[in-house]
């Protein structure tokens, strides 16, 4: 989750957010007003979302108006600069919606055109020691050590990724982001952009990170020669301070299996324990 303090229309004010993991794939947005009716729910498939936003999540939001809901995180915006008390209630708030979120999405319906996917995941998880879920259709598992996680993701089209993720045993901490489509966009703020002096890797993927003595230990030569390798496969890969996340056009016969073992490995030899002290968001 966030936590951050801005100012809009001269004005400032406080916006909590606490994201979603997988996100949901309902192409969902719930804003909590406060009226009649407490909430405005707008969805790809309505249907789905209203079994999202039922009963304990009902009076959870007429509880706390100005939250909005989508499928990648819940936030709340207040006006002004809380108080510390203010402020933990109405973090704990904010958690206990994400929190009853992420227990409902386990009842959600599966779409119907993913069914056959899930008939085949759920015969694949056999034995494997894999796990199968809803909302979004996931597998997840444990590749060398690392978890690792497969999840049908939804576009605001309505179409579907196979996004699979190999995770770090906690985050890298050094505000690392490396992409394999190089992009001209710009440096986010408190990030600088990097080269590692490997001409190859260079060429296929942009690095940004607030530390780059420590990007240097997540991007060692083993690491970049695995990233590249999956990079003449798969053309959009993330590194983030979280893990590995691969990105492939869903097919029925995907070998979601095999790139759950590869995200583990890449992941593998990218992931380092870094010092907690380290202060590296200045």
């Amino acid at each position: 989750m966030t936590v951050r303090i801005e100012r809009g229309y001269g004005a400032l004010r406080t916006q909590f957010d606490c994201f979603l993991w997988p996100p949901l794939d309902l192409g969902m947005r719930v804003i909590a007003g406060g009226g009649a009716p407490p909430f405005t729910l707008v969805a790809l498939e309505p249907q789905r979302g209203r079994q999202l936003v039922a009963a304990e999540l009902v009076t959870a939001l007429k509880a706390l108006p100005q939250v909005v809901i989508t499928d990648r995180h819940v936030s709340w915006l207040g006006k002004g600069v809380l108080g510390c008390a203010e402020a933990r209630a109405k973090l704990e708030q904010l958690v206990g919606i994400a929190r009853i979120v992420n227990r409902r999405r386990g009842v959600v319906s599966l779409p119907r055109e993913l069914a056959p996917l899930h008939a085949h995941w759920t015969r694949l998880a056999t034995g494997r020691g894999l796990t199968v879920s809803l909302t979004p259709l996931s597998l997840s598992g444990r590749a060398r050590g690392i978890d690792t996680l497969a999840f049908v993701e939804r576009d605001s089209l309505g179409g579907h990724t196979l996004v699979v993720v190999g995770k770090f045993r906690r985050p890298l901490g050094i505000g690392y982001h490396a992409l394999s489509r190089v992009v001209h966009a710009e440096v986010p703020w408190g990030m600088t952009e990097l080269t590692t002096g490997d001409a190859g890797f260079d060429r296929v993927f942009r690095v940004t990170a607030a530390d780059a003595e420590w990007v240097k230990l997540a991007l060692n030569p083993a690491a970049r020669a695995r990233l590249l390798e999956l990079a003449r496969e798969i053309h959009d890969i993330l590194v983030d301070d979280y893990g590995v996340r691969l990105s492939v056009t869903l097919q029925p016969d995907a070998p979601v299996a095999e790139l759950l073992e590869r995200a583990g490995a890449a992941a593998e030899l990218v992931d380092f324990v870094s010092p907690r002290t380290r202060e590296v968001y200045r």
